[in-house]
């Protein structure tokens, strides 16, 4: 069952921390081909179940007066040499100098996406832009990925 993109429990804890002035940034992405178990709760989650592919951060636009974030990823076949389908995304977040944890997590519950691998004719490319929590955070910034030239 998918139920969007959540704010994991860990995700609540950093922007907790956020909001007392520490600067929560936005540090990677990934997407994977894990399905979430029965039952399972997604906000528990501090990983994706079965990580294929980072991603990298190519902007980040805070919504001022909403408490919202869009982080925009990128997302290519490329690299890729095995396709998969895409059920699952996990955006990564730290606050100040702390070890990076998984802030947001959504799992779509079924094959849903396929992302096939690159095969030296179509290339696949586009951006996935992620709407995250932030309320009323004012240090929010991302690792944003320079090297991005298509």
């Amino acid at each position: 069952m998918d139920n969007g993109l959540i704010l994991t429990n860990s995700g609540r804890n950093l922007l907790a921390q956020a909001l007392t002035g520490k600067t929560l940034t936005f540090t990677r992405a990934y997407i994977g081909d894990g399905l979430l178990p029965a039952n399972s709760d997604p906000a528990t989650r501090t990983s994706l179940i079965s990580p294929k592919m980072e991603l990298p951060i190519q902007s980040m636009n805070k919504t001022e007066n909403i408490g919202t974030c869009e982080v925009v990823l990128e997302i290519s076949n490329k690299n890729l040499s095995q396709g998969f389908f895409v059920n699952e995304y996990g955006l990564f977040a730290r606050v100040d100098n702390e070890p990076e944890t998984l802030y947001a997590y959504r799992n779509t519950g079924a094959n849903l996406q396929f992302l096939p691998a690159f095969n030296n004719i179509d290339l696949i490319h586009y951006s996935l832009s992620l709407i995250v929590v932030i309320s009323q955070a004012k240090n929010v910034t991302a690792v944003i990925n320079n090297q991005l030239v298509y």
